[in-house]
């Protein structure tokens, strides 16, 4: 079992790979190589773990490292290149922005459309239900004002009906009578003052129990004691 001191750490790694830094003429730490650093350790077998730590401190000091300052010329063909990439860079920004407003506007102008037509079509059904609401409240003014005549009709021929009853009863009391009681002039005088108080146009329904009770009347005058 190896000990801690063996154990491979990124101080190290880092160590020797700054030695193998040192010693190249023009010094480049992407040029280390983690093989090289694993011979320089005494590892005869690779160990996976010493990539990672190379790669690490690959990044580290690329990190660190400053950028060399360029040259004249390509400082300016840079910046050639940086204003013409930019022109080219702006006319595709302002085509796409274009474009992308028209199909914007394009869509925009077919949704009020339909926005336009479904508001159209709901205020034509508000027309029609305030129609519909004034036709039914017509037609609910002209039926309780049919109402309204139908019920006073109902009431005069209740009336009509009930004073009708009361003179068929009146009538049917006073034949009981005149057929229990003996016939005489004063019995006369009563039927016909009775009489006398129908109305003078009657049905044939009203005049029926009166002309029977005079028939009736004469009838039993002609079977009476006086006959005998």
């Amino acid at each position: 079992m190896k000990s801690s001191e063996h154990w491979l750490t990124q101080e190290k790694v880092s160590a020797e790979c700054e030695k193998l830094l040192a010693e190249m003429p023009n010094p480049q730490p992407h040029l280390i190589k983690a093989k090289d650093v694993i011979k320089r350790l005494g590892n005869t077998t690779r160990n996976s773990n010493v990539y990672k730590l190379v790669a690490k401190w690959k990044m580290e000091k690329c990190a660190d490292t400053p950028l060399p300052d360029l040259p004249d010329f390509a400082v300016a063909r840079l910046n050639e290149n940086i204003e013409t990439f930019g022109d080219h860079v702006f006319q595709a920004v302002r085509e796409c922005m274009r474009e992308s407003l028209a199909v914007h506007e394009q869509q925009a102008t077919v949704r009020i459309q339909e926005a336009d037509n479904r508001a159209a079509v709901a205020e034509q059904m508000m027309d029609d239900a305030y129609s519909e609401c004034e036709e039914s409240e017509q037609k609910l003014i002209e039926a309780e004002a049919e109402l309204e005549k139908v019920s006073a009709e109902l009431d005069t021929a209740r009336a009509t009906i009930a004073h009708l009853n009361g003179r068929i009863d009146q009538l049917e009391r006073h034949q009981r009578i005149a057929r229990d009681e003996p016939a005489t002039a004063e019995r006369q005088a009563v039927v016909d003052a009775l009489a006398s108080t129908l109305p003078a146009q009657r049905t044939a329904t009203d005049a029926a129990p009166a002309d029977a009770l005079k028939a009736e009347h004469h009838s039993m005058q002609s079977d009476g004691p006086d006959a005998e």
